[in-house]
């Protein structure tokens, strides 16, 4: 039970600290953008050398299970019929 708290604690430490960094960046870029409108674009720009060094490894979808049999669709109404 105490680990579970523990962690619990963390996820909330970690949740605060992302939406306070995020909070803080969106501060930083309306500052900037009354400052200088020309650098706010430049910042709002996607960083191309980072995307050029990113690589992906892995199947891109996932192929089927060749032995699933899907559910034919037939089900038991078990709803309660009402009388008026």
């Amino acid at each position: 039970m105490e680990y579970k708290r523990y962690l619990n604690k963390l996820a909330v430490m970690d949740t605060r600290w992302i939406a306070k960094s995020v909070q803080k960046q969106e501060n930083a870029l309306q500052k900037l953008k009354m400052l200088s409108p020309e650098l706010y674009k430049a910042a709002l720009e996607p960083d191309e050398c980072f995307l050029q060094n990113f690589v992906y490894r892995g199947p891109t979808l996932t192929p089927p299970i060749e032995s699933y049999e899907p559910p034919d669709g037939h089900y038991i109404d078990v709803s309660k019929k009402w009388l008026c």
